[in-house]
């Protein structure tokens, strides 16, 4: 029982943990994708 309750928190923290990974991703696709079309967003 106490294994079930560890792998849930597990996967929970870690999907957390992976979203800031995504928009890092995200946005550095989108701002190289901006700069071939010779649009510059620093805020990305």
């Amino acid at each position: 029982m106490f294994k079930t309750k560890t792998r849930k928190l597990h996967r929970s923290i870690t999907l957390i943990a992976v979203i800031p990974l995504l928009i890092t991703v995200l946005s550095g696709s989108l701002y190289s994708l901006f700069q071939y079309f010779g649009l510059d967003f620093f805020g990305l």
